[in-house]
């Protein structure tokens, strides 16, 4: 079922992209224009945080409590031609408890495609904090959470408004203008404990979720808006944008054919000057999941903070390497 399950993203994926290039994308220049330098390097500081509370089935809110040991974190952002190199680490001492180091693993990449934006992702927390006391956390290193999943999104009014400006600034927005969107997330994800006696969990039916090692497979649709306010024809940008939605899940390991149900709101913000030579913009995002298994609802809250400088630069005049 899991493999069936990687296999349907991977297709849909590919339809999708397959579908939206061979669209003729008619462009209205009055409103959207593409930067002569398409290379780009990028700095990006920024904040993570992400907290889980396990409630009783019906209930959401004031149950048991866990978060990953958020930090800071910095990288960088390398795209020449056909090329692109991504990297990111935690900065040391911002740690929320700055005397454990917990691992935690994300890979993500992010296509543009017509009016198609697809973004696999991939996230690991290999243990997660418990906190009993204010500023104050029993490090469990026994859990294990993991998810796999991609976001298919799609935006209305493609000929007006530009996707690539109001999320990365890698376009220039000459009007105000905005569109609807439609995002389906397909997504797999698994809690274990990998030693059954060595759980610091004091919630009983939290810990015998836990114990079973469940894994589930969820389809979320949500629906919403982004537009992007533009002023000096261009050069700032303010880009909002707010998505809800419901959808459909199934544990793969309980015995019973059962389907759950699954909701989740989603909103972000991008804010900055965005020139033909640099740019420099703030993101704030928050994605609010409600995710209710047979055992206990598990409701997952990230929010990402971050600052992106970026430099355009122009193709070299002689091949690099013989092959860029």
């Amino acid at each position: 079922m899991q493999k069936c399950f990687l296999i349907i993203v991977v297709w849909f994926s590919l339809v999708c992209s397959s579908s939206a290039s061979a669209q003729q994308m008619k462009r209205d220049s009055a409103y959207i224009k593409p930067f002569e330098k398409q290379n780009v390097i990028e700095l990006f500081p920024g904040i993570y945080h992400t907290k889980f509370d396990f409630t009783n089935p019906g209930s959401r809110g004031g149950g048991f409590k866990m978060v990953a040991n958020s930090s800071g974190y910095a990288g960088f952002f390398f795209n020449y031609k056909w090329l692109s190199v991504e990297n990111s680490f935690a900065v040391p001492g911002t740690y929320l408890d700055k005397q454990t180091k917990l691992k935690y693993n994300s890979l993500h990449f992010q296509f543009y495609t017509g009016p198609f934006m697809i973004r696999p992702y991939y996230n690991s927390y290999n243990g997660l904090l418990i906190p009993y006391n204010r500023n104050r956390y029993t490090a469990d290193r026994n859990i294990l959470f993991k998810e796999a999943g991609t976001e298919l999104l799609w935006c209305s009014n493609a000929s007006r408004f530009s996707l690539r400006e109001a999320n990365a600034f890698s376009e220039q927005q000459l009007k105000s203008a905005g569109g609807f969107i439609v995002k389906a997330t397909p997504l797999w994800q698994q809690l274990q404990l990998k030693n059954t006696d060595g759980s610091t969990i004091t919630d009983v039916p939290t810990s015998k979720l836990f114990s079973t090692s469940p894994r589930w497979i969820s389809l979320t649709a949500r629906v919403g808006y982004n537009y992007s306010f533009v002023f000096s024809n261009g050069k700032w940008t303010v880009s909002p944008a707010v998505l809800v939605g419901k959808g459909v899940l199934k544990e793969l390991n309980q015995h019973t054919s059962k389907f759950s149900s699954v909701s989740g709101i989603q909103s972000w913000i991008n804010t900055g000057y965005n020139g033909a030579a640099y740019y420099v913009y703030f993101s704030a995002a928050v994605d609010d999941l409600q995710t209710n298994l047979i055992l206990k609802n598990m409701h997952q809250l990230n929010t990402d903070f971050s600052v992106t400088a970026g430099l355009r630069f122009a193709n070299a005049k002689h091949k690099l390497l013989g092959i860029l």
